[in-house]
């Protein structure tokens, strides 16, 4: 893919890479859709990336004797594109992340940061002796702060957490989508989609 794009790829490109072919082969073992209503445009706009891309899907299919739904090329021709995004967060979807215990959230957040080497993900911790309320003010404070006009991807563990979203929604305006049970491997992925897929949120989201 260097050689015909005439580029060089960033370890940090490396690592979304991988994290998008893990979550493709995830996907397609679970029978879960892949859907790119965009495809033909993509086709249309990254000419050679479209072709390059079609060249690895085929040495990933031959590789794990699977067969990768055409709307796939849509999404790693995207990924091509923009290997080389910038650092700069003006243009990007905002991650808050919060969790039960007093560190969960800030180690798991900071792991994700360091290894895509950006600063994305703000962090919010909820020990278990903070009341609720508390913790509901820090989060709409910094969905606020890290929105840009493109929505909040509000990453939580559990319980209580999960309803902030809507609530957030309702009273600031800001689209809010929240995903639950979060993992650091799911906190990475999303990283990575915000980063490298230059869709809206509620595309990523679904």
């Amino acid at each position: 893919a260097q050689a015909e794009l005439n580029t060089k790829f960033s370890n940090k490109f490396f690592f979304g890479f991988t994290f998008h072919i893990y979550s493709l082969l995830k996907r397609i073992k679970e029978n879960k859709s892949i859907i790119n209503p965009n495809v033909a445009i993509i086709k249309r706009q990254y000419k050679k990336e479209f072709e390059v891309s079609s060249k690895l899907l085929k040495i990933i299919d031959e590789k794990f004797g699977i067969i990768i739904p055409e709307d796939e090329k849509g999404f790693l021709t995207v990924l091509l594109a923009n290997n080389k995004y910038s650092s700069k967060t003006a243009d990007c979807i905002g991650i808050v992340l919060v969790c039960h215990g007093n560190s969960t959230a800030s180690s798991m957040g900071d792991v994700a940061n360091k290894l895509l080497n950006v600063n994305n993900i703000k962090a919010i911790d909820m020990p278990l002796d903070v009341k609720v309320s508390d913790t509901y003010e820090k989060v709409k404070n910094a969905i606020i702060n890290v929105n840009n006009d493109k929505g909040v991807f509000l990453l939580v563990d559990m319980g209580s957490l999960c309803e902030f979203g809507k609530k957030i929604m309702d009273e600031t305006g800001i689209k809010v989508r929240t995903i639950n049970n979060i993992s650091t491997l799911f906190v990475l992925d999303i990283l990575r989609s915000v980063l490298y897929q230059k869709y809206d949120i509620d595309t990523l989201y679904n």
